[in-house]
């Protein structure tokens, strides 16, 4: 197919998603033929960096539109599955992106997301969280917006991850949101651990030990979540171990490799940072400030500590 052949082709499928939205027309084997095609044209490597198929989408309004007429498929996991495919694959592209973020599109995701039964559609589940995963990989601006109600969004990710553990798309996905979505919020990262959620990353770690997806997400989020406040917990819990464990059994996935050493990174810097603490807590309480202290022995705690990881 020529590049002439595929412009055409964009317009038509474009022009056929604005006749459905302006005529509201009920068709959603259509809207699904439709979606599948614009899909085929965002991801394919040459299509996906031309800049006249963005101006078109955003001059035809044709994200607008086509998140419109996905609202009137709610309940039809079928479209909404394709249609969040569509939009998270979309994310992948910087125009694509551009377009996305311009359109507050985290907004009809999260929408949906929270209309959707969660046992009955494990798959829309999971093509959502991954559009949130990538919005909030892609700024601090999306971090920030799409975290506006931590506690109910960590409530509603953590509901998916338990009820539906056993979909390993949904698992990857669900974690990866996670991870983005503290990325930079020690203190709302902290709300995780809190409310005992560690038992269930722990149990999850363990279930789909045979996935590097989602062993990578979930050594990511205890790398996010390694903070002063935390560090000791996970130590005790035996983090740095299922990390060990991970590079031993998966040991030609670079990846999984690369967070494994950055967890053991963030542990070891926070217990460095615990112990330096104490040691300045120690000076201070000395009755005598001006005595030259000994510190051989705290130092020659400090590196195993440090190592431990």
């Amino acid at each position: 197919m020529t590049a002439g052949d595929e412009r055409e082709r964009l317009e038509e499928v474009l022009h056929g998603i604005s006749s459905m939205h302006q005529k509201q027309e009920a068709d959603a084997e259509k809207f699904e033929c439709l979606l599948t095609h614009l899909n085929s044209i965002v991801t394919h490597p040459l299509h996906s960096q031309d800049e006249s198929v963005w101006r078109n989408l955003h001059e035809l309004h044709s994200l607008q539109q086509i998140r419109e007429i996905m609202t009137t498929y709610v309940t039809n996991p079928s479209v909404q599955k394709l249609g969040l495919r569509l939009l998270g694959n979309m994310c992948t592209v910087r125009g694509g992106l551009q377009l996305m973020i311009g359109d507050k599109t985290y907004i009809h995701v999260m929408g949906t997301l929270q209309q959707t039964q969660l046992i009955d559609n494990p798959d829309v589940m999971a093509e959502g969280f991954r559009v949130l995963g990538l919005l909030a990989m892609s700024s601090v601006e999306q971090r920030l917006l799409i975290r506006r109600d931590p506690c109910k969004w960590c409530n509603h990710v953590t509901m998916a991850l338990s009820e539906l553990r056993s979909n390993e798309d949904l698992v990857e996905n669900g974690v990866m949101s996670l991870c983005y979505f503290f990325l930079d919020s020690e203190t709302e990262a902290d709300y995780i651990l809190l409310k005992g959620r560690l038992q269930l990353f722990l149990e999850l770690q363990d279930e789909h030990r045979e996935s590097t997806g989602v062993q990578c997400y979930i050594m990511k989020l205890f790398s996010v979540l390694t903070t002063e406040q935390t560090v000791t917990l996970f130590i005790e819990t035996g983090i740095h171990d299922l990390a060990m464990q991970n590079i031993r059994n998966n040991g030609t996935n670079l990846e999984l490799i690369k967070e494994c050493l950055c967890l053991f990174k963030k542990l070891s810097y926070n217990q460095l940072r615990i112990l330096r603490h104490r040691e300045s807590d120690d000076t201070l309480s000395s009755n005598d400030l001006t005595r030259p202290v000994d510190r051989g022995g705290a130092r020659g705690a400090a590196a195993p500590l440090g190592r431990k990881g």
